[in-house]
């Protein structure tokens, strides 16, 4: 079961190269086909040109979803096209190539000249700069967008040498985030969504034991309430805990309150004696004004402990009942508090997963900014989940550690021995527990602490918070006037 799990994982976390296989172009829609590539894969004039020249044609796209869309969109232009599959372990798929031929330029003093004052009007258009101050691509609008579009095309048509490497580059860099910000994009994630509502099943199982801790609390503060008046007062020390947390007899409980604290007060002066004979015997000053805090500290703890002793042994019933009241109380208000947080966070984990979906859905031209962002975020995401993979495959690994020899006599006098693991092997066996709950835990922080922060920025940046509150403000407003004059 364990190993399918791990398949599945490996299978869709990503691991696999998708790529779209031009294989004809002969009865395809030149321009819609031209669109498409450009928009859908953010590919140059000159490329697309080339492909249309020289089919078959592989392109390297990346995701599943991307390729799928990809693969559609070509096809229904009319070229003849599929999906070529491979993972990361296999040999990379060959592509055509993008040739770019070695032109004799030299006659020509500039032979871009044309070309480059509508690519520089391009940069200038899309081109910003982030808060960090770097250089960023940043599309205000679709609008914006087919406009640096056209203004590339122009730059690619009138180019006396489309293949020079620095004309090239940066029309294939502004062609891409243009082809970005022209596409819708589903950027949630299933595998983060997968995390979150494996958190959710865990945190349940948190919030379960936050509610017993509740009952319990409760059920301790009922039994002290319920005392009958004895005699409290202890003439001699008690020297150890005989009913430990009984909470059904005062004496009892007091019995075991003196125990606590003496036993604390002990603790405390051998360890201050300890820390004070290391200091006599420290050689640097610096081990010995450590030395001597700690001195200090367990000094201060054994005097608290011995005068909550004191103060405790002199109380009478009423006293003590009382005493014990308000720290039942306060045990009970504490975890009803945490029951509220983790309800709380419980509910908000399981709204995050719907609203991180709707703040993901958007145009690229809002997010183009953000594209070095995102990027951060999609590393740490597979940075984690490979944390996750490597932690729960050497769980399962500690399965192959044999740990007992077992010997084998057979009926003909002959022995033979053989290693299996031994079941009663607890370390292994915690071992094993331990790497699968690091493993939940690392898929349950990077899936929650991604959704949390592109929920929260997705929603912050993808909407017009103060034009939705205007809108809702005045439809409500003109609501109330009907209802009114009514």
């Amino acid at each position: 079961m364990f190993l399918i799990i791990v398949a599945l994982l490996v299978y869709f976390l990503g691991f696999k190269k998708y790529h779209i296989c031009i294989k004809s172009t002969s009865a395809a829609d030149r321009d819609k086909l031209t669109e498409v590539l450009k928009f859908q894969l953010g590919m140059t004039l000159t490329e697309i040109k080339y492909i249309f020249e020289h089919t078959p044609y592989t392109i390297y796209v990346g995701k599943y979803l991307d390729a799928i869309a990809a693969k559609k969109k070509i096809k229904a232009a009319g070229a003849d096209v599929n999906l070529v599959v491979r993972f990361f372990w296999q040999k990379k798929v060959e592509e055509s190539g993008f040739y770019r031929p070695d032109l004799d330029i030299c006659a020509v003093d500039n032979p871009n000249a044309d070309a480059w004052q509508y690519l520089n009007e391009a940069i200038e258009k899309s081109v910003g700069v982030d808060e960090n101050g770097d250089e960023t691509v940043a599309l205000a609008s679709a609008e914006d967008a087919r406009y640096v579009d056209g203004l590339l095309d122009k730059a690619e048509e009138v180019a006396d040498n489309p293949y020079d490497d620095d004309f090239m580059d940066k029309v294939v860099a502004i062609r891409e985030s243009v082809s970005w910000s022209l596409r819708r994009h589903w950027t949630h994630s299933w595998i983060i969504i997968f995390g979150v509502i494996l958190s959710i099943f865990v945190y349940a199982n948190y919030e379960s034991n936050a509610l017993n801790a509740v009952d319990r609390a409760k059920e301790k503060l009922a039994k002290i309430e319920k005392w009958e008046e004895a005699d409290t007062v202890f003439v001699e020390f008690p020297t150890e805990i005989v009913y430990f947390n009984d909470m059904t007899n005062p004496k009892r409980a007091k019995s075991d309150m003196l125990c606590h604290s003496y036993d604390k007060y002990q603790r405390s002066m051998e360890l201050a004696a300890d820390y004070k004979h290391r200091a006599d015997t420290a050689t640097l000053k610096a081990d010995k004004k450590s030395y001597l805090e700690s001195v200090e500290q367990y000094e201060e703890e054994a005097e608290k402990a011995l005068e909550l002793y004191e103060e405790v042994n002199k109380m009478d019933f009423e006293d003590f009942q009382e005493m014990c009241i308000d720290e039942a109380e306060e045990r009970v208000s504490s975890a009803r508090g945490n029951t509220f947080f983790m309800w709380f966070f419980f509910i908000a984990m399981i709204l995050m997963i719907p609203l991180y979906v709707m703040a993901s859905y958007q145009y690229g031209y809002i997010i183009t900014k953000y594209q070095k962002e995102a990027k951060v975020l999609e590393k740490i995401k597979k940075a984690g989940f490979a944390v996750a993979m490597g932690l729960f495959g050497a769980g399962l690994a500690m399965q192959f550690f044999p740990s007992v020899t077992v010997k084998t006599r057979w009926s003909d006098g002959s022995t033979t021995t053989h290693t299996e693991e031994d079941p009663a092997n607890f370390l292994i066996l915690g071992l094993k527990i331990i790497l699968f709950i690091l493993a939940v835990l690392v898929v349950c922080f990077v899936s929650c602490f991604l959704m949390a922060y592109m929920t929260i920025t997705g929603l912050r940046r993808n909407y017009n918070w103060k034009a939705i509150y205007s809108e809702t403000r005045d439809k409500v407003e003109e609501l109330k006037n009907k209802s009114i004059k009514k």
